[in-house]
Order: structure tokens, then sequence, then C-alpha cells
């Protein structure tokens, strides 16, 4: 299946992204391009596009990256609604919920050795009383 994608191009902290077809199934293996249809510059949001080739492939069945679809709404050639790629998911729980639920479980275990004690203290002197009562 061919999938519309980004190369990452450039010097560091300077990329330039290509815009390219390339088949999914090869890719891995060999990396090869079919062909390469616009650049993106994401520091100054400049792009060249050539919308020709990229409905055409789409129109064939092509499958885009999530970036790739957000970059082809916000400059008109594609209709829908972006996609969130890099939204952080929130964690339920946070460090300060975590922190009494430990100190919780760790009294709870202090108690229960604690209370062991009583009872066999008390089970012993109910013992001796007997011991003195005969």
């Amino acid at each position: 299946m061919l999938t519309l994608r980004f190369k990452k191009e450039g010097a560091k902290k300077k990329y330039i992204f290509r815009l390219i077809a390339i088949d999914s199934q090869r890719a891995a293996c060999s990396g090869k391009v079919q062909e390469v249809l616009g650049w993106w510059n994401s520091k100054d949001d400049r792009a060249h596009l050539n919308k020709d080739r990229i409905l055409f492939h789409l129109n064939h069945g092509a499958q885009c990256s999530e970036a790739v679809l957000n970059l082809l709404i916000k400059k008109g050639i594609k209709k829908g609604k972006k996609i969130a790629v890099h939204k952080k998911e929130k964690k339920e729980e946070t460090k300060k919920e975590l922190e009494p639920e430990e100190t919780k479980g760790l009294k709870e275990n202090n108690t229960e050795p604690n209370e062991s004690i009583e009872t066999a203290s008390a089970e012993n002197n109910s013992s001796v009383g007997e011991n003195q009562t005969n």
C-alpha cells in the first residue's frame, strides 16, 4: 500500500521535511522513495506541494500519515478535521494522590502485627489467670 509521509532532512534544529510517496511494505527493507511530492519547513511554515500528484495518489488509495493529513488540511488540499498528533494523555493518578495511599498501606501493615501481639498477650494473661486459680 502506498503511504504519504514526511522524510526528515537538513541540519540539526533546521529540519526540512520532504513529502514522499513510499510503498509501506517495501519501505522497511529498502527505504526507496517512489516519488517526492514536495517539501515543508516547519520553522516558518513554508511549503511547496505538488497538488496534482498528491490528489492523484490519494484518489488511487494512498494513505496519509497524521502529520501529512494535518498539513494537507491546513493548506486546503484536502477537507476535513485535523487530528491531534502530539496530544499527551493525562495521568489518572498524580503523585500527591499516590503518597497518602502508600502511607495508608504502611500504617495498616504496622497495625496488624501490633494487633496480633495484643491478642496473644491477652490470651497469655487469661491462661496465667487460669493457672493461678487452679
